[in-house]
Order: structure tokens, then sequence, then C-alpha cells
């Protein structure tokens, strides 16, 4: 008789830690990657504005590419938060900034 294999999750513990601690990482990608996409493309000498094109371009794919990827790896690893904070990361800073959260 052969053994099945068993599949272990993540600790709620662990799960949770990582969902919090990931979640403000997650948040400011976009940011930043709209900030150096910019700079970038400002460096290679646009004159036509499209720096803020070339910055918007690298937001929205580095800004929603990483995170769903966060969210579908984690998801098959067996977390249960963490897909959830990954997928909301996107926006949530946004959201505060509209809010005043901050101001």
């Amino acid at each position: 008789m052969t053994d099945t294999p068993v599949r272990l999750d993540p600790s709620d513990a662990k799960d949770a830690v990582l969902a919090l601690a990931l979640l403000p990482v997650l948040a400011a990608l976009p940011l930043v990657a709209f900030w150096l996409g910019g700079a970038a493309a400002e460096a290679a000498g646009s004159d036509t504005g499209g720096d803020v094109a070339y910055g918007a371009l690298c937001a929205l794919f580095v800004g929603w590419g990483v995170p769903i990827a966060v969210a579908v790896r984690s998801e098959r690893a067996g977390y249960r938060l963490l897909p959830i904070a990954a997928t909301i990361a996107p926006i949530t800073l946004p959201v505060l900034l509209c809010l005043g959260a901050f101001g």
C-alpha cells in the first residue's frame, strides 16, 4: 500500500504577517514604477511628454502584473490572506489618497 502525499498549508499567523507586510509594498509599487519609468524616459531625452506616458505604462504593467503574480503563486502555495492582500494592493493607495487620509 502506498502512502498518499499530504499537503501542509502555511500557518494562519504566517499568512497574516506576510499579508500585512506585503500590502504596503505592493500598494506603493505603481507609484514607484511611475516615478522610475518617467525618470528613465526623461533621462533618455523625451521632449514630447512621452515620459509621462512611459511612466503610466510602467505603473500599469508593474503595478498590476506583480500583485496578480503574487496572488496566483501564493494561492497555489496554500495561503488564504496573502492573495486577497495582493489583489487589493494596487487600489489601496489611490483610494487612501482620494479619501484624504494623508492630508
